[in-house]
């Protein structure tokens, strides 16, 4: 399924010569002009860990960051995903959402009343709130363990990165994947109108905001989940970036 030719779309030799100097796995597909549930789609059907395309987010700059990922801790909070300046912060499942939030914003610089895509708080809010309510629901052991919040800003590329990383490592990527295409195929409505449990609501709401959706899981032990979401660019633009997923530790 294409989608009609986004700006970030490769022609033909920009696109073999990007994957001909980055060899890749075979459990990784390089794409170009894949719309959003197509990227979905080919992850659950063809049983693969990630769909990449280029984007806001460049292919040859996924690529590396794949590379980098595969022989670093994933879950060190210093690792730098796109190049900026870092900022983080521990919550729990008591802690107030708006609060940490609004000092994490405060020290990281953002004022969100100048932002023009303002999916930045909201897709903030989503990730917390899975690491303070569905995690620990889904966590064989019900304790109160202390999560984390990374802020990674690059100004010069328009790009703003947000991860949780949670201490319960309760979170089954390809299930949320599924949950996802269910929205896509219900529409957002009707998803809301099944009004369920795991529906992937605020799973499909942050993936689509987002450049790149990264996901990696120790299961029972640790989860990071991290976006790449476009920063201060038109909302034309926005609506023309083509999405990635990355799934780490399956």
């Amino acid at each position: 399924m294409i989608q009609t030719k986004s700006v970030y779309q490769l022609n033909d030799f920009e696109f073999r010569n990007i994957v001909a100097t980055h060899p890749i796995k075979s459990s990784v597909c390089v794409a170009n002009g894949l719309n959003d549930r197509s990227v979905i789609d080919e992850i659950n059907k063809k049983q693969i860990t990630a769909v990449i395309q280029n984007s806001l987010f460049p292919l040859e700059e996924k690529l590396r960051l794949l590379k980098k990922l595969n022989v670093l801790n994933i879950y060190n909070t210093d690792i730098s995903l796109i190049g900026g300046q870092i900022k983080s912060t521990k919550f729990n499942t008591k802690s107030d959402r708006e609060e940490v939030l609004d000092e994490l914003f405060d020290e990281a610089h953002v004022d969100l009343t100048k932002v023009k895509n303002n999916d930045i708080f909201s897709v903030s809010q989503e990730l917390m709130m899975n690491a303070q309510i569905d995690a620990p629901t889904l966590a064989i052991q019900m304790l109160q363990k202390e999560s984390q919040i990374i802020f990674e800003k690059n100004d010069l590329h328009n790009l703003f990165a947000i991860s949780v990383i949670d201490n319960f490592g309760s979170l089954v990527p390809k299930t949320m994947l599924s949950q996802m295409k269910f929205v896509f195929e219900m529409g957002f409505a009707g998803g809301m109108s099944q009004k369920k449990e795991g529906a992937g609501l605020g799973s499909s709401l942050i993936f689509n905001a987002c450049d790149t959706m990264l996901i990696a899981v120790k299961p029972n032990l640790k989860t990071r989940v991290s976006v790449i979401l476009p920063y201060q660019i038109p909302q034309k633009k926005i609506e023309q970036i083509q999405k990635s997923v990355i799934i780490l530790g399956e």
